[in-house]
C-alpha cells in the first residue's frame, strides 16, 4: 500500500506564483506580436498563454485576471 504524503502550500506561495506568471506572460506576449503568424514559436507562446490564463482562473476565478485592463474600456468610453 502506498502511502499519500500531505501537500502543505506555504503562506504567499500562490500570490508570488501569480505575480511571476505575470511578468512571463507580458514577456510572452511581447514576443507573440514579433513572432510568425501560426509559426512553432507563435503557436508555443499561445499555449504559454493559456496555461497562465488557466492558472488565473482556478486561483483567481477570472481567467482574464493578466489581461490588459485598459484598452477594453478606452473602447467603451464615451467621446469627448
Amino acid at each position: 500500500m502506498v502511502r499519500r504524503m500531505k501537500r502543505h502550500m506555504p503562506p504567499g506561495a500562490v500570490e508570488d506564483f501569480l505575480d511571476e506568471a505575470g511578468k512571463l506572460r507580458h514577456a510572452a506576449t511581447e514576443l507573440l506580436a514579433r513572432a510568425p503568424v501560426r509559426g512553432p514559436l507563435y503557436l508555443s507562446l499561445e499555449g504559454i498563454l493559456g496555461a497562465i490564463d488557466s492558472v488565473a482562473e482556478i486561483v483567481k476565478g477570472d481567467r482574464r485576471h493578466f489581461h490588459e485592463k485598459g484598452i477594453a474600456s478606452a473602447w467603451n468610453r464615451p467621446p469627448d
